[in-house]
């Protein structure tokens, strides 16, 4: 049984054809590297460190699969991961918690988006493409970490 979540993601696709649109479009998100200043790569090089290696969004889930936990959302904390999917369960998009509360209205992540740059926002605010369901995710080490704790 996986902890999963519903979600509304709040970005329209259509509005957004570079950073120059999202930023106008959406002048609550926090852009934190251009695309033009973006190196290659795609949501989950950034947040599993897979940039250069060539892998499928289906090997990095793999990787999810056999390196990570998933969690509750009131376990979260800052450096778990977020994955988006659809209603099929294809996983979508990745993303890093920067900052939460443990709720979904209180958590804030980073992600690429595609081929723009990195941004900051709510759990929510990311485009509608994404999916319509999170599941949160902590690195193995760190569970046997707080446990020691």
């Amino acid at each position: 049984m996986y902890w999963k979540y519903p979600v509304k993601t709040l970005i329209d696709t259509y509005d957004i054809s570079n950073d120059d649109d999202v930023l106008y479009n959406y002048p609550q998100l926090k852009n934190i590297i251009r695309g033009e200043d973006m190196p290659y790569g795609v949501c989950y090089d950034e947040v599993l460190g897979t940039y250069n290696e060539g892998i499928s969004i289906g090997e990095a889930y793999g990787i999810v699969i056999n390196e990570y936990w998933n969690i509750p959302i009131y376990r979260a904390n800052e450096g778990d991961i977020i994955l988006y999917s659809d209603k099929e369960d294809e996983i979508l998009h990745f993303a890093k918690i920067v900052k939460t509360n443990g709720t979904i209205r209180g958590t804030i992540i980073r992600s690429k988006w595609g081929g723009f740059g990195i941004y900051e926002t709510s759990l929510v605010s990311v485009p509608n493409i994404y999916g319509n369901t999170i599941t949160i995710w902590r690195k193995k080490e760190h569970i046997f970490d707080e446990v020691k704790r």
